[in-house]
């Protein structure tokens, strides 16, 4: 019986440490989120992959392994803009964030995965797609792409 109140109480104490540490967390994350969709601010990539990465306390597996910031994705055209050569790569997903942190991890546009490997520094925006603003998110893309080019 006490061994069994003990670990109780240590779940518990586990349980309050984790909900306080990843509630301050996702509020960080929050405000990255609302900067990167502002669509006016460019957020550092290693800004967004922290952002991103953020998991929550699994009290069956006593771990971190639930991403956050899953649950909180949207469709919308994304620019990458890599600050070292000067170049944007634009390109449009119905989960935007998922698609920018599997760039990040070598799954999409090789190019930049190696320029980022290279150590170049890179920042990303977002455009939330709004359909009362454009009928089709092609629409956006197109006309963000003639605006910042394509990534060579």
């Amino acid at each position: 019986m006490a061994n069994f109140l003990s670990n109780m109480i240590s779940l518990g104490i586990e349980g309050i440490l984790a909900y306080s540490s990843t509630k301050k967390k996702a509020k960080n994350n929050k405000n990255i989120l609302e900067r990167l969709i502002s669509g006016d601010e460019e957020v550092p990539i290693d800004e967004f992959l922290s952002m991103y990465d953020l998991r929550i306390y699994n009290f069956d597996s006593k771990r971190d392994d639930i991403k956050f910031m899953k649950n909180f994705d949207f469709e919308g055209v994304y620019i990458i803009h890599n600050c070292s050569r000067n170049i944007y790569h634009v390109g449009r997903s119905k989960k935007v964030l998922i698609k920018i942190d599997r760039t990040f991890r070598g799954y999409e546009n090789q190019a930049i995965y190696d320029d980022w490997k290279k150590e170049h520094e890179f920042k990303v925006k977002i455009v939330k797609f709004d359909s009362n603003a454009f009928d089709d998110i092609t629409l956006l893309e197109k006309e963000l792409r003639k605006k910042y080019g394509v990534y060579l």
